[in-house]
């Protein structure tokens, strides 16, 4: 949610305004969240599918808005900890996949 709210800040949108968005979006997330919750026995064969997709817009999201924004950065102090918190990352969702 920082990072949602933070993104539009950056952007030039007054935090209240953020805020705000970032509000109605979360509201989205609820209203799928209770329409996956109520169709899930319709969707049981399609759930590998479905989790297919939704990765694959997060890593369409990441790489064609917030790839370009780590590029404009020139420090390399500032660029080694963005590779370090990408590798984290990566550790973390392997380190998920081992034990879940």
């Amino acid at each position: 949610e920082i990072g949602d709210f933070s993104i539009p800040v950056y952007g030039g949108i007054k935090p209240r305004k953020a805020l705000f968005f970032n509000y109605l979006c979360s509201l989205t997330a609820v209203a799928g969240a209770l329409t996956g919750y109520f169709f899930n026995s319709q969707f049981v064969n399609m759930n590998n599918f479905i989790l297919a997709f939704a990765a694959g817009v997060f890593i369409y999201i990441s790489c064609s808005d917030l790839m370009p924004e780590l590029h404009k950065e020139r420090n390399l102090k500032s660029s080694l900890v963005q590779v370090i918190l990408i590798l984290l990352g990566i550790g973390l969702i392997w380190f998920v996949h081992l034990f879940a």
